[in-house]
C-alpha cells in the first residue's frame, strides 16, 4: 500500500518529466483528514487507470477541508473511495456508520468530481452528514453525447445534511444501491434529495435498488431525468427502480415528470413510496404503505416486524440483487428480500407475526395477519415453526374466534411472551 507522501512525489516528478502524471491502478491507505485531504487532490492528476482511496474507521472531522472546488480528471482516470478498513487496511466491513465524514454544517463542505467518459466515480461504505453545500455528492461526466461513464453510490449513509441535493449525477449511468439518505434538509433553487439526469444515448440508465429515502424535508425523495427526448437516437438500455423505500419526503416521493417513457424504458417495480409521478408503463407490485420503521426520530430507520416492506421486495432485479445489505447483513433472509436499505432478521419461511386480532372465522382464506392465518401458515411449513404477537393497541389485547380454529400440526411454538 504506497504511502500519499511517496505517491504525491512520484506523481509530481514523473508528470513533471513528462509532461503528464503517470498512468496506473494507484491504492491509498488514509487515517486522518490530511491524508485524505491529499488523496483526494491527487485524482485530478491520475493519468488513466483508478485511483483507489481506502478509508480507515473512525469519524473525520472535515469541516470544508475537502469541499469548496471540484476535483476534476481529464486524463482518463476512475476513482474509488471506500470506507470501513481497519488500521493500515488490512480488512474491511461493509458499514458506513464506522466510517463518518463530519462537515460540521461548515459553508461550501460538499464534494464535486468531474471525469471523463468511459470512467467511474464511485463511493461505498461511508457516511456523510451535516455538510452544508450545493450538494453533498456531485459527480458529472464533463463531455456529454458520450454513451459510457458511470456514478456510482454503495452502502452509503446520508444524514443530517441541509443543501439543495444530497446526490447529483450527470452521467449515461448511475448505480445507487443500498444506502440510507434520510433526515435531511432540502432547499434553495431546484431542490431534490436525489437527482439523476442521464443526457447521452444509446448505453444510458439508472439503477436506483434497495435505498431507504426517507423524511427528507423541502424536496422529493427521488427525480429522475433523461433528456434524449425528441433525440434519434435514445437509449436502448433499461432503467430499474426497484425495492427502494420512498416516504416522507416532499410530494411527490418519487418525481418521474422529466422522464420521457418513449425515448428510455424504466421499470418501476416493488418499490414503497407515499407518491409518485409519470410512473410509466413498466410499474409493477408497488406499496403505499407506512414503512413502519423501529424509530426514525431518533435516526434508526430499519424495519419493524410488522413492516409491508418486510420479506415483500421482488426476488429478481434487472442487474442483480446485493448479497448484504446497508450494514453487511446477509440478504435475502425468508421468503423475499426486504424493501429499502435494511434486511431484517424476519424469516417468513420459519416464523409468523401476528399483527391483529380479527377473526373472520375462514380456514380457506384467514384474515392476514391474525392468529388463524398463523397457524395455516404453521401448518403449511416443512420445519420448526414460530408464530409471535405484535398487536396494536392496550391490553387487554382479545382474539374472538368466530369459528373453531385450525388445528395445530408439527413443530409449532406459540410464543405469548413475545407481547
Amino acid at each position: 500500500m504506497k504511502s500519499i507522501a511517496l505517491w504525491l512525489l512520484t506523481a509530481l516528478t514523473i508528470g513533471t518529466a513528462l509532461g503528464s502524471p503517470p498512468a496506473r491502478a494507484v491504492e491509498l491507505c488514509v487515517n486522518s483528514v490530511a491524508t485524505l485531504q491529499q488523496a483526494l487532490a491527487l485524482y485530478p492528476l491520475h493519468n488513466g487507470g483508478r485511483l483507489t482511496i481506502k478509508v480507515v474507521q473512525g469519524t473525520y472531522a472535515i469541516g470544508s477541508q475537502l469541499g469548496g472546488g471540484v476535483y476534476a480528471n481529464h486524463f482518463g482516470a476512475s476513482l474509488t473511495v471506500q470506507g470501513g478498513y481497519t488500521a493500515g487496511c488490512a480488512t474491511r466491513m461493509i458499514n458506513p456508520t464506522a466510517t463518518i465524514l463530519d462537515a460540521n454544517n461548515a459553508a461550501n463542505s460538499g464534494l464535486a468530481f468531474v471525469f471523463d467518459p468511459g470512467q467511474e466515480v464511485k463511493f461505498e461504505s461511508l457516511s456523510f452528514t451535516r455538510f452544508n453545500a450545493d450538494a453533498v455528492l456531485s459527480m458529472d461526466m464533463d463531455i456529454l453525447g458520450d454513451d459510457s461513464g458511470a456514478a456510482v453510490v454503495r452502502n452509503c449513509r446520508f444524514v443530517d445534511n441541509n443543501v439543495q441535493q444530497i446526490i447529483r449525477a450527470d452521467a449515461p449511468q448511475m448505480a445507487l444501491v443500498n444506502n440510507l439518505i434520510a433526515g435531511n434538509v432540502i432547499g434553495g433553487p431546484a431542490p431534490a434529495t436525489v437527482l439523476t439526469d442521464f443526457s447521452s444515448h444509446f448505453n444510458s440508465y439508472v439503477v436506483i435498488t434497495n435505498n431507504t429515502i426517507a423524511n427528507n424535508v423541502g424536496a422529493a425523495g427521488l427525480i429522475v431525468h433523461n433528456s434524449t427526448a425528441g433525440s434519434a437516437v435514445p437509449s436502448d438500455r433499461i432503467s430499474e427502480v426497484a425495492n427502494n423505500i420512498i416516504w416522507g419526503n416532499g410530494t411527490p416521493d418519487i418525481n418521474l415528470s422529466g422522464f420521457s417513457h418513449a425515448d428510455a424504458a424504466l421499470i418501476l417495480s416493488s418499490n414503497l413510496y407515499g407518491s409518485v409521478s409519470n410512473a410509466g408503463p413498466l410499474a409493477s407490485g408497488n406499496l403505499v404503505a407506512n414503512p413502519l420503521f423501529v424509530n426514525p426520530g431518533a435516526g434508526n430507520y430499519s424495519l419493524s416486524p410488522t413492516s409491508p416492506a418486510v420479506n415483500s421486495g421482488a426476488s429478481f432485479q434487472l442487474y442483480g440483487l446485493p448479497p448484504v445489505d446497508l450494514v453487511g447483513v446477509n440478504r435475502i433472509i425468508g421468503s423475499g428480500m426486504d424493501r429499502g436499505a435494511f434486511e431484517t432478521a424476519i424469516d417468513d419461511t420459519t416464523q409468523f407475526v401476528v399483527t391483529n386480532a380479527a377473526d373472520n372465522g375462514s380456514n380457506a382464506s384467514p384474515t392476514p395477519g391474525s392468529l388463524r392465518a398463523a397457524i395455516k401458515a404453521a401448518n403449511s411449513a416443512s420445519g420448526p415453526y414460530l408464530i409471535r404477537f405484535a398487536i396494536s393497541g392496550g391490553c387487554p389485547r382479545l382474539i374472538n374466534m368466530t369459528t373453531p380454529m385450525l388445528d395445530v400440526l408439527g413443530n409449532v411454538t406459540i410464543d405469548g411472551r413475545t407481547q
